[in-house]
Parts: structure tokens; C-alpha cells; sequence
């Protein structure tokens, strides 16, 4: 997580933006040329699973990134994250279903909760044993420890 990404749609864009390759040989001209590597979704999934990567790496050790990110109850991808061939269906709503956060500063230690939104559109936390509702403000609120984000296609019968 970059230091200008503060959203979910920053880390997307910034993870679609096309990237200028270098080195790039054409055998044909036997010189060097320009090339850029563009990353879309070829078929928008039913299901969307975002991993945030909360950890970074330098050398031996590994640290937790203490982020705030911000991620939206309803994701509109944009168009240019889409191949052109799905880029005009208008399947491109999500709504989150899930948040799974890491609490804790370790790599190989911590706990795992979840916020899980029922079928009635209702909120529950899950934390080991213990069950309780949530409130969106809640789920939405996991900013700093939010570590996988399920979205689940849009549909007229999604709450």
C-alpha cells in the first residue's frame, strides 16, 4: 500500500494503471523499443476477493503496514479495469459481503475476525466463538485491519 493510496478505488486504479516496460527488445528491428503491460478483468467475477497487502518486506523482516483504507459498501469498477469486451455490460456494481481484518502487528502472530453481511442485509461480527451484530459504520470502520474485502456482483435483489 503506496503512500498516495488512502482508498480501496486508489489501489485499484493505481494496480490498473498501465506500466511503461523497460528493455524491451524487438528481435525484428534489433533495437530497443517501448512497450507498457496492461492488467484487466477479462470476465467480471460473481464474487470479487481484494487482498490488501498489510505486510511489507525489507531484506529478512517483515513489518505490518498500519494503513488507513478507506473501502465503499458499493464498489463501481471502473471501465478501463474491464476488458473492452465487458466493459459496456453494466456489470460492473459490487456490493460487500465481507471483511476479513488481521488484528496485531506480527507477520506469523495475530487473530483473524470477520464482518459478514446476512441475506436480510444485516451485519454480524464473527471472533472465534463469539457471534454479534454489526452496524455498516462498524464493518466499515475496520480501516486500519481490514485485510481481504469480499464484494459480490450487484444484483436488483442485492440489499
Amino acid at each position: 500500500l503506496s503512500v498516495q493510496v488512502n482508498t480501496l478505488e486508489d489501489a485499484l486504479r493505481d494496480y490498473f494503471a498501465p506500466e511503461k516496460l523497460e528493455g524491451v527488445f524487438n528481435d525484428a528491428t534489433r533495437q530497443e523499443g517501448k512497450a507498457s503491460r496492461i492488467v484487466q478483468i477479462a470476465k467480471p467475477p460473481k464474487v470479487l476477493i481484494l487482498h490488501l497487502k498489510r505486510f511489507r518486506f525489507d531484506g529478512a523482516t517483515a513489518h505490518k503496514v498500519v494503513k488507513k483504507i478507506g473501502y465503499p459498501p458499493l464498489l463501481q469498477l471502473e471501465e478501463g479495469f474491464l476488458a473492452p469486451s465487458f466493459a459496456q455490460t453494466g456489470q460492473r456494481s459490487y456490493t460487500l459481503t465481507a471483511v476479513v481484518s488481521h488484528h496485531g502487528t506480527k507477520l506469523h502472530s495475530g487473530h483473524y475476525t470477520v464482518h459478514v453481511r446476512q441475506p436480510t442485509g444485516d451485519w454480524i461480527r464473527l471472533d472465534d466463538q463469539k457471534v454479534e451484530r454489526a452496524t455498516e459504520s462498524q464493518v466499515l470502520g475496520e480501516l486500519q485491519t481490514a485485510y481481504l474485502l469480499l464484494y459480490q456482483q450487484a444484483t436488483q435483489a442485492t440489499p
